[in-house]
């Protein structure tokens, strides 16, 4: 019914977290402080910014922290502690 091209156009744009690309609640290098909400299974703490997930390594939970966005994935991002 469809051809490769068809198909390829008719698929989903791809999403950052359930924000369309280039509308995801952070930037890769911004600054901010943020709480430490949960952990993660490698044991990561992660912080939500608008239901957007942030691990930043070496926390733990309750912790509250000035952070730097250092990488943005699909669904989640990735910061390191800056004070």
């Amino acid at each position: 019914m469809y051809g490769r091209r068809q198909w390829i156009e008719r698929r989903s744009p791809k999403k950052c977290g359930g924000y369309k690309k280039g509308n995801c609640p952070v930037r890769k290098g911004q600054i901010l402080t943020v709480d430490i909400d949960d952990i993660s299974p490698r044991g990561d703490g992660i912080a939500k910014i608008r239901d957007f997930a942030v691990f930043v390594p070496g926390t733990s939970v309750g912790d509250r922290v000035t952070i730097q966005i250092t990488e943005i994935k699909t669904t989640c991002a990735e910061a390191k502690i800056i004070g």
